[in-house]
């Protein structure tokens, strides 16, 4: 109990703390891609856990397919205000193979609020249900919105952040995800 607390009070910090606003690239966002480098081409974590019709899903559901893996809270503005940009991905990729699931950290008793803002605007892409943040620790999350890519043999692969100029094993903060200049950094990561 006192671990998820933690770690509650650390996404709400996080993420409306300015180092987390996006293309800000100061040393803490860089310290946090060097402590998490070494995650990068290991196995994603697996999970089982619900989707929001009550589904189980597993990520060894999309093997065989790219997967973007964002993790988000309605309680996050910036969170939310990347969601329309993240179901255009979806659509946009689709033909690519690629799979995005949006999992949701909210607790269970906030799960109708998912339900609503998903049924208002018809998003592209799947939401998992992460209540424990189970899932968010298992991939060492550390602030609100942060996305991972794995590629088709299930493996976290680096991702080039137009953002921080540089390969990152997560995107940390939110981004113009449908904007030209991530065209090329998807393109690199169909290719992983």
């Amino acid at each position: 109990m006192i671990i998820r607390l933690t770690l509650i009070l650390l996404f709400v910090i996080s993420c409306n703390t300015p180092e987390y606003k996006a293309g800000d690239k100061t040393q803490e966002n860089k310290s946090v891609h060097k402590s998490v480098r070494k995650s990068a081409h290991k196995n994603a974590p697996d999970f089982k856990l619900s989707n929001l019709t009550g589904q189980t899903r597993t990520l060894n559901d999309y093997k065989g397919r790219h997967v973007m893996i964002n993790f988000w809270a309605t309680w996050c503005p910036p969170c939310v205000a990347e969601l329309p940009a993240i179901s255009n991905v979806a659509k946009n990729y689709k033909d690519k193979n690629l799979v995005v699931l949006a999992i949701n950290t909210d607790p269970e008793s906030k799960h109708e609020k998912v339900r609503q803002l998903f049924n208002k605007h018809n998003y592209e892409f799947e939401v998992i249900l992460d209540p424990e943040l189970e899932i968010a620790e298992k991939y060492n999350v550390e602030g609100f919105p942060e996305t991972f890519f794995v590629n088709k043999e299930g493996k976290l692969v680096k991702f080039y952040d137009p953002a921080e100029k540089m390969n990152v094993p997560k995107v940390i903060s939110d981004r113009e995800w449908d904007s030209r200049v991530f065209d090329k950094s998807f393109m690199e990561f169909f290719e992983k």
